[in-house]
């Protein structure tokens, strides 16, 4: 006869679950615990091209900075194409500098450009100051093969590719078909989980975001928040207490510091590839609709 076989008592396995989901608290509010922020790392950072920030723009020439995730790289037009837009006789700087999937404490080497160099005008994606996209701690910079290679199964190859060389002009859309792939109703479902697990940031990480544009506002930048749409299927399934960020502690957020608060209308569902980013269709839509808004804010201030 076999041997039984010997189970851990159930003292074990309730020692195991607490420690586990001690574990998973510490993790959810590490923001908390600045000495253990995750930064980007060197290559990162070289990937958002800061040099545009250093070359000097001598009055009367203006620069206007685009800093935002994957949301702002798919909405608005990369530096040049841009600028052109804006038109007019005198001469404008604009950058685009985004970063997939970023929180603000993940553009902190762009922050520190800024600091150096304030533009004029900074355009900041409000999801930057609202949402936590994800824990900072380096486990999870550790698991992004694994992360990634499960994107890969679930979406497909044929998805929006993050960060495909976005600061330095390298510009590509999923073609239509493959648009259709990340509005499938497994997509949505998968976007519903998503937004479920998403939480706004804290108090304390937000302050800390406030002081550093208030330091760019002393230096003479103007601060306009741009609230990005999702598509008309996606904001459908954002929790209450999500949309009520955008609702009254957005404009709220706005007031008090002085910020402006630009929020592009909603827009057609072709506008849109998956949940949120923008076909070339919604960007063609959303850089004109800010170029217009910019010129208009430029005149009413000479």
């Amino acid at each position: 006869m076999s041997p039984s076989r010997q189970f851990p008592p159930l003292s074990v396995w309730y020692g195991t679950a607490g420690i586990i989901a001690l574990l998973l608290v510490f993790l959810a509010n590490e923001e908390r615990i600045p000495a253990l922020a995750r930064h980007i790392t060197a290559a990162s950072d070289a990937n958002l091209n800061l040099e545009r920030l250093a070359v000097p723009v001598p009055p009367p020439a203006v620069r206007i900075v685009a800093l935002g995730s994957s949301k702002t790289l798919y909405a608005v037009d990369f530096d040049a194409r841009f600028a052109a837009r804006l038109g007019g006789s005198q001469v404008v700087e604009f950058a685009r500098i985004t970063w997939e999937g970023a929180n603000f404490w993940d553009l902190q080497p762009a922050l520190r450009a800024l600091a150096a160099h304030p533009p004029d005008i900074l355009l900041l994606e409000s999801d930057l100051l609202l949402l936590d996209r994800g824990a900072h701690f380096p486990i999870r910079q550790n698991l992004l093969p694994l992360e990634q290679a499960l994107h890969h199964v679930l979406v497909g190859a044929g998805g929006v590719d993050p960060n495909f060389g976005e600061n330095r002009g390298a510009e590509q859309f999923p073609d239509a078909q493959e648009c259709r792939i990340r509005q499938t109703q497994t997509q949505r479902l998968i976007y519903a989980a998503h937004l479920n697990t998403t939480r706004p940031s804290s108090s304390v990480s937000r302050q800390r975001y406030l002081d550093i544009l208030g330091a760019l506002q002393k230096a003479g930048t103007q601060i306009i928040l741009i609230r990005l749409p999702r598509a008309a299927w996606a904001e459908a399934l954002v929790p209450a207490s999500l949309a009520r960020i955008d609702s009254a502690i957005l404009p709220q957020l706005a007031r008090d510091n002085g910020f402006l608060l630009w929020a592009v209308a909603p827009l057609p569902d072709t506008a849109f590839c998956d949940e949120a980013h923008m076909s070339a269709a919604g960007r063609e839509l959303t850089s004109q609709w800010l170029a217009g808004k910019l010129m208009a804010a430029r005149g009413n201030h000479g």
